[in-house]
């Protein structure tokens, strides 16, 4: 009983300096913020929407930002249906590229035939497909999921390799690239027919984050 007194000051005193952190972070959140605002790119009205979670891609337009989240044509009657709260990768073509993000869809307005998706706390314009495209002779090596890839030609937005991962269109996946710190997150595009001897897979990958051709071209030699 005696020990009472001094484990509830210990926890009290835990409590506070867990709650001050709490608010310090929150503040120090806000300040960063306002001294270095991330860049959000909205796309254009009619501009189009490409969805794709794991088993599935859908295909939209955008209408508007809202208060409620970024609307886009409605997806109620999608077949096969698509679940609220669902990650997925979403692609909208811009007039100066197409912006990428993972998110997940929180409202279906049938009401005013739309879609309400989470917006992207920051946006960044990736190249369209086939733009400034290495295409690589030497066929360099990297990791899909742990397996070994051979990458035909890559792009600041995706990729093609040749693996023996078995992988699924709209499947998230983890692709290590010489001299990246940290493995690339992307998503499968399609699933190629094998040409590649020696390979199960041929397989298109988008990557989450547009990579710069200037990393690009340190990382893979181009042919020549």
């Amino acid at each position: 009983m005696e020990a009472l007194p001094y484990i509830l000051i210990i926890n009290g005193t835990l409590l506070a300096l867990f709650l001050a952190w709490m608010v310090t972070t929150s503040m120090w959140q806000k300040l960063m913020w306002k001294l270095f605002p991330k860049k959000l790119v909205v796309p254009p009205f009619g501009a189009k929407v490409k969805i794709r979670t794991m088993g599935a891609a859908y295909e939209s337009r955008f209408m508007c930002s809202t208060a409620e989240g970024w609307a886009i044509e409605t997806l109620a009657d999608a077949i096969p249906a698509i679940r609220l709260g669902e990650p997925t990768l979403v692609e909208i073509s811009c007039a100066n590229g197409v912006v990428r993000f993972r998110t997940e869809l929180v409202e279906l307005l049938t009401t005013h035939n739309a879609t309400i998706m989470r917006p992207p706390v920051e946006t960044v314009l990736g190249n369209r497909r086939n733009r400034n495209r290495l295409i690589l002779e030497d066929r360099p090596a990297v990791y899909l999921e742990g397996a070994t890839a051979m990458v035909h030609d890559v792009s600041e937005a995706g990729a093609r390799v040749s693996t023996n991962y078995v992988a699924r269109r709209g499947e998230r996946v983890k692709i290590d690239i010489p001299g990246e710190a940290e493995p690339v997150l992307c998503s499968v595009l399609e699933v190629l027919p094998n040409v590649t001897r020696g390979y199960n897979n041929d397989v298109r990958i988008v990557f989450e984050q547009p990579i710069r051709m200037r990393d690009l071209k340190k990382k893979f030699a181009p042919a020549r």
